[in-house]
C-alpha cells in the first residue's frame, strides 16, 4: 500500500516539474519571440522591441461597403500607421505580417487578388501592388522583414484599396485584417 503511495508521489512530483519546465521554456520564448496585433494607439514593449500601433489600426484594417478605386486615388487616401523600435542592446530580426482577422460565417472574405496595397517605409514610398504579391510559400501576407540594430527605428504607412480592375464580385464581400509584427532577437 505505502509503495503504491509512493508511486503516485513520485508521478505527480514527475508532473508537477515537466510542467514548471514547460512554463519556464514557454516565458524564456516569450521574451525572445513575440507577436503584437495592433489595436488602437499603442506603444508595446517586449523585452527589447517596442511596436507602436497608430489609432488608425484600432478596428484593424477593414474594407467594407468599398468599391475599386484607381491607384492614383488609392494613393491618396489616408493609411494606417505603425512603427517597430529596437529599444535594447542586441540586434533583433523582425516581420511585418497582414493576418486575417475573423469575419461572420454569414459574409464572404475579398480575394488578394482584387486588392491593391501601397507601403510606405522610412519615408520611401513602394509602388502599388497586389496584395496577393505578398504571399509567401505558406500563403502568409508578408509586407515587410529586416533587422533593427540597436536604437533603430522604421516607421510605416500602410494604405489597401479595391483595385480598379475588379468587377461585381466584390460586391457583398469584405476584407478584415490587421499587422502583426513577430520579432526575435540575434544571439550574438
Amino acid at each position: 500500500m505505502e509503495n503504491v503511495k509512493n508511486k503516485k508521489s513520485y508521478q505527480f512530483a514527475i508532473i508537477f516539474v515537466l510542467i514548471g519546465l514547460i512554463l519556464l521554456i514557454s516565458a524564456t520564448y516569450a521574451w525572445l519571440a513575440f507577436q503584437i496585433n495592433g489595436t488602437k494607439d499603442n506603444d508595446i514593449v517586449v523585452g527589447n522591441l517596442s511596436v507602436k500601433i497608430g489609432e488608425s489600426l484600432q478596428d484593424g484594417i477593414q474594407l467594407e461597403e468599398a468599391v475599386p478605386v484607381t491607384d492614383e486615388d488609392g494613393k491618396k487616401q489616408k493609411g494606417y500607421t505603425f512603427s517597430v523600435t529596437n529599444n535594447g542592446s542586441i540586434t533583433s530580426n523582425y516581420i511585418i505580417y497582414l493576418e486575417d482577422m475573423e469575419i461572420p460565417s454569414s459574409e464572404v472574405r475579398m480575394k488578394d487578388e482584387l486588392l491593391k496595397y501601397q507601403l510606405t517605409k522610412n519615408h520611401t514610398t513602394m509602388e502599388p501592388a497586389l496584395l496577393s504579391t505578398t504571399h509567401d510559400s505558406n500563403h502568409y501576407r508578408i509586407l515587410d522583414q529586416g533587422t533593427l540594430d540597436v536604437g533603430d527605428t522604421n516607421e510605416y504607412e500602410l494604405k489597401v484599396w479595391i483595385s480598379d480592375t475588379a468587377d461585381n464580385e466584390v460586391m457583398s464581400t469584405l476584407f478584415r485584417t490587421n499587422i502583426r509584427v513577430d520579432a526575435e532577437q540575434i544571439k550574438e
